[in-house]
């Protein structure tokens, strides 16, 4: 299958919280600069947000040794300047800069009370109307000495974007059955991105965490598929509707997950419509011989749109010679 439009989309959701995450600083100087000392908590509030601004410049340097040196003394001022970035962040506009650099200041101290405050951040529990701010601070959590457990409540909030880098961070790390399942409930997900990267990260599963409830799921997001909104809407910059784009992500997962062929039958027996299509392909493309009969009827339905050419590719591992011979072969210009 080919995915390369869903890797592009993963790609453009990364490049848009980097951009986030930059609070605009360009920091220049020798090789043997080096950065000012954190300043204690100031009297007002414009000293205070502009030792910030110099801290995150200071993390952001050209010269490796003045990175390290700022790193050194944040962690030095460790939790008494977490409380004071936190005093600062419950009285600073939603939209002020500071936050930008606060985020990053936090993630270099590292202590657990800025790792909690930057989880509470990303979570949207001290700003629910800066979704760029919660992205920011999400995307310097993530890049934490944490556990899977700590990452699964992000999978719970309203912004799509904090859930996808939520996915791809756990994409990496080994699960157990509780937060595979959570992972797996992103297939309902109302956003199109979710349901697409949590089909990715399933189908890439290899330690059977997700069990045989992720397969039910995905056969569940293939039969909706059709009926979300803007289904038959066209993707930018492909020749794929909406649900054939959302589609072929979930049929790439049900041919690569660690479910057995024997599941994935099984689950075909008492499956109609898209749904018994998709788990239909995914098993021609397992070599499963049984599962011609099937395509040959994708084939031949011309409402079915990509999943036929799909169903075609899938005769090349189970069907016989003239499968695509007239009627369904003329159909696809083949």
């Amino acid at each position: 299958m080919n995915c390369d439009a869903f890797r592009l989309m993963r790609a453009l959701i990364l490049a848009a919280i980097a951009v986030a995450m930059a609070p605009g600083i360009a920091c220049r100087g020798d090789d043997t600069a080096q950065p000012a000392a954190p300043k204690a908590p100031a009297a007002t509030e414009g000293e205070f947000q502009s030792s910030v601004h110099e801290m995150a410049a200071g993390l952001k340097h050209e010269n490796e040794a003045t990175r390290k040196a700022m790193i050194a003394r944040l962690v030095a001022e460790g939790d008494a300047l977490v409380e004071a970035i936190a005093t600062e962040l419950a009285r600073v506009d939603s939209e002020s800069a500071f936050r930008g650099h606060a985020v990053r200041v936090l993630g270099a101290i590292g202590t657990p009370r800025a790792r909690q405050l930057l989880k509470e951040l990303a979570l949207g529990q001290h700003d629910n109307n800066n979704r760029q701010f919660q992205r920011s601070a999400a995307a310097v959590y993530l890049t934490l000495d944490i556990t899977p457990r700590d990452v699964a409540p992000l999978l719970a909030v309203t912004d799509a974007s904090v859930v996808h880098l939520a996915i791809m961070h756990l994409s990496e790390k080994p699960l157990d059955a509780s937060i595979a399942r959570s992972v797996g409930e992103c297939l309902k997900s109302a956003d199109l991105v979710t349901r697409m990267v949590a089909a990715e990260v399933v189908g890439a599963d290899r330690s059977g965490a997700f069990g045989k409830q992720a397969t039910v799921l995905l056969a569940d997001a293939a039969d909706n598929a059709m009926n979300s909104p803007n289904a038959d809407a066209m993707i930018r910059g492909t020749s794929q509707k909406q649900w054939e784009h959302e589609m072929n992500a979930f049929v790439s997962a049900l041919i690569s997950m660690s479910a057995s062929t024997e599941e994935l039958e099984a689950l075909a027996e008492n499956r109609t419509g898209m749904a018994l299509d998709a788990l239909t392909v995914a098993l021609a493309h397992r070599h499963h011989a049984p599962a011609r009969e099937g395509l040959l009827r994708i084939v031949a339905n011309p409402e079915r749109g990509m999943m036929r050419a799909w169903a075609a590719g899938g005769l090349g591992y189970v069907g016989q010679a003239g499968d695509l011979a007239e009627p369904a072969g003329h159909a696809l210009n083949l």
